[in-house]
């Protein structure tokens, strides 16, 4: 169960990124509030490694 909501946690921030990524104008506010979440920390990179190697 905790796995799955970690899951929902990682998969969401991702789609999220991926919006902001492709609109200039949130974009910026995204890098001013959030300078540090740009970049997928090494956990969510591994998480991603196992969901796709599924």
């Amino acid at each position: 169960m905790k796995y799955i909501r970690m899951l929902k946690k990682v998969l969401n921030d991702a789609i999220r990124r991926d919006w902001i990524k492709s609109n200039p104008l949130s974009s910026f506010k995204w890098h001013f509030k959030w300078p540090k979440r740009e970049v997928l920390s090494m956990k969510e990179f591994r998480l991603y490694i196992n969901i796709y190697s599924l």
